[in-house]
């Protein structure tokens, strides 16, 4: 009761210190990263792209094409160069989605592929961006510097952003 009776009494607007192991247990939330908390629950477990809403199932037609592209040279080189990682880590390809997106990608084929790099004990996780290449809507002129192989031209915009 006296708890409570002393909640009353106080009228002024200050927040009462919190105790000790609250602080602690602040203090170390703040500090974890979506890395920690992805490593935590994914432990054991091999990470899927979630289906629903944004991603759908794929063809068998498709998951092969993806299987194949993602086992060449160029891909893991790609997967490879990027975080400074070692050009001889091991990737794999974990899992792949139909990606509906906005509205640049109507009409379009777009795929999330799922990744992994690098061994068991020091495992980090790669999501792809596969988005199907057209010819560009705006016209271009003779002198740009932009690649005429539409798959090409798309690489490089994506890399100028």
């Amino acid at each position: 009761m006296q708890g409570y009776e002393q909640a009353f009494m106080n009228t002024g607007d200050e927040e009462p210190d919190r105790p000790a192991h609250v602080k602690a247990g602040m203090r170390s939330a703040v500090q974890r990263t979506w890395k920690h908390l992805a490593e935590e629950r994914f432990e054991g477990m091999r990470p899927t792209i979630p289906l629903g809403k944004h991603f759908w199932a794929l063809s068998r037609a498709e998951r092969d094409a993806i299987k194949t592209l993602c086992s060449t040279p160029d891909i893991h080189a790609l997967v490879t160069s990027l975080k400074g990682r070692s050009p001889d880590d091991h990737v794999q390809l974990l899992d792949s989605a139909y990606w509906v997106k906005g509205c640049s990608s109507l009409g379009l084929l777009r795929y999330a592929v799922l990744m992994s790099v690098g061994d068991d004990d020091d495992q980090e996780l790669c999501l792809l961006d596969i988005k199907e290449a057209v010819a560009a809507a705006a016209p271009r002129t003779a002198r740009a510097r932009m690649p005429r192989d539409n798959g090409k031209r798309v690489v490089e915009g994506a890399r100028q952003l």
